[in-house]
């Protein structure tokens, strides 16, 4: 028992089972590649919530509030928040 309790403090926990991504219209290419990343990350067990908005920058303030773990964006933008790293 005291082994395990020992390496249990040595070991970080587990990676999530849930992730968000923001993404555009439901008609955009976005939202296309949020589809796919579902599809292949279900064979892995994680399930993929997507969250529809209208733009990279609104995606960038989801990402800035932690509302979403991913986010798709335009080339060229900036975060809201320095500690966002692209």
């Amino acid at each position: 028992v005291l082994g395990f309790i020992l390496a249990y403090s040595f070991v970080g926990p587990p990676p999530p089972k849930r992730l968000r991504f923001a993404t555009g219209f439901t008609w955009g290419a976005y939202n296309k590649f949020a589809q796919q990343y579902r599809e292949l990350l279900a064979k892995q067990g994680l399930q993929i919530e997507i969250i529809e908005d209208t733009a990279s920058t609104e995606n960038l303030a989801l990402l800035s509030n932690g509302e979403a773990d991913i986010a798709f964006v335009q080339g060229g933008l900036t975060p809201l928040d320095p500690k966002i790293q692209l």
